[in-house]
């Protein structure tokens, strides 16, 4: 044989090294937690602990090929099979309830929906996008897989959304790259349904290496193909609606003439109100001082009369001065 070669020479071995699993490829954040994705699926770090908790995201197991559905979730999911039992008379019927167990994916990516910062978005390295709600309650968090979507083969996807409740699904596979836009509007708490693809855009040139996608949360999308050394910038021009915001209209409707004329009128009236009860009580009680009686009433019909002068587009007086 030829001369041995150390572990360190050329040519030694092709196989590659072994990649570590908890190397995180990317992170997401929440109010109270952070997701960091790692080769062998999703980690949790608590900001109410501090610590990296022991939290998995769950998902329900493909029912067996001939398997027949016993029941089926609100989204159509298959959560129950049946199956054929072997009794003393023959077969009988069972009902199997799946149990959720961890996935186990390479992820790529995240993206928090920032509409609802319940939904998180994940590419993996095969070419899906997991859709997972992720709910922190009393100290606990669970993550559970809502939706697993198929985008293009052993492609790695990278994920994004902008505003308006829209997920953007870079795929960079071997010859082929695109751009998937998914409606997820109607992926809110309760609700179960499938995004949408509404725009599917395909990429001049094929990726040697996979493509990176950063947005801006709101309309830009920026992709770079590192093998290349080129860049896109996208605008997503999509239908959006801004939320409104409850306390500018409060205060817009306050400031409006109308709201004002109704205020100041109410105000009169409780004033008048207040005056003939107060007149009425002076004139049953006697006695008393009639003159203290008679500089009351005068103060507050100086206080209306300003008040209706204000009402007319002036306040009389204001250039110094008191009523008598």
């Amino acid at each position: 044989g030829g001369p041995g070669r150390g572990p360190g020479d050329a040519g030694d071995s092709a196989a590659e090294p072994e990649t570590d699993p908890q190397v995180a490829t990317a992170m997401a954040a929440a109010k109270t937690w952070t997701a960091i994705a790692h080769h062998k699926g999703i980690a949790f770090y608590d900001a109410r602990l501090k610590k990296v908790v022991a939290a998995s995201c769950m998902a329900l197991p493909a029912a067996d090929a001939g398997a027949r559905p016993a029941a089926r979730g609100d989204d159509g999911e298959v959560t129950a099979v049946e199956e054929l039992q072997p009794t003393e008379k023959g077969e009988r019927k069972t009902k199997r309830r799946l149990q959720p167990v961890p996935i186990q994916a390479h992820v790529v990516s995240l993206a928090l929906d920032v509409a609802s910062q319940m939904h998180l978005y994940a590419g993996t390295a095969d070419g899906r996008v997991l859709v997972l709600e992720v709910r922190a309650d009393n100290s606990k968090i669970q993550c559970k897989v809502l939706h697993d979507i198929d985008v293009l083969q052993d492609a790695p996807i990278a994920v994004g959304v902008v505003r308006g409740g829209y997920l953007v699904a870079l795929a960079s596979g071997a010859e082929l790259a695109s751009i998937n836009v998914y409606n997820t509007t109607r992926v809110r708490p309760g609700k179960r349904h499938m995004p949408a693809l509404i725009h599917y855009l395909p990429l001049d040139a094929s990726a040697k290496q996979p493509l990176l996608m950063a947005s801006d949360g709101r309309s830009g999308i920026a992709v770079l193909a590192g093998n290349q050394n080129l860049a896109w910038v996208y605008e997503a021009r999509l239908p959006y609606r801004e939320e409104p915001d409850w306390a500018e209209g409060v205060f817009n409707s306050i400031r409006s003439p109308g709201v004002i004329a109704v205020f100041a009128g109410l105000l009169l009236w409780l004033f008048q109100r207040w005056r003939a009860k107060a007149t009425a009580k002076g004139d049953r009680g006697g006695g008393g001082n009639p003159a203290m009686g008679a500089m009351e009433r005068e103060r507050i019909d100086g206080l209306l009369r300003q008040m209706q002068g204000g009402m007319q587009g002036g306040v009389p007086g204001s250039g110094g001065g008191r009523p008598g």
